[in-house]
């Protein structure tokens, strides 16, 4: 749930996945990048981020609702306008993410 004083930050370099969150409903902040520091408990960062990244701001209480793209390898490196991401069924997806520390092996 939102509170009054969380924000939303869409994260991404992408026109048309930009585009694509704000059709799905998503307002707030773009930024090509998220800054650990600027997000706050509570805030709602949606977009393509790392799963370290994720975890890190998870468990600052940041809610992380991922940008799912299963991009076919002909379209890999091109920009993607909204229709392409449509065709292809982009989804979005909460995860609940925890880190497990590797004991060698």
């Amino acid at each position: 749930m939102k509170s009054e004083s969380s924000k939303t930050w869409i994260v991404s370099r992408h026109i048309g996945a930009i585009e694509y969150m704000r059709n799905a409903g998503f307002k707030g902040q773009v930024v090509s990048h998220i800054n650990i520091d600027d997000v706050r408990p509570n805030d709602l960062v949606v977009g393509v981020v790392s799963i370290a990244l994720a975890a890190v701001l998870q468990a600052k209480g940041v809610r992380v609702c991922h940008l799912i793209i299963d991009i076919p390898v002909h379209l890999r490196g091109q920009e993607l306008d909204v229709n392409t991401l449509q065709q292809l069924d982009a989804k979005f997806a909460y995860y609940a993410i925890s880190m497990v520390k590797h004991h060698g092996g």
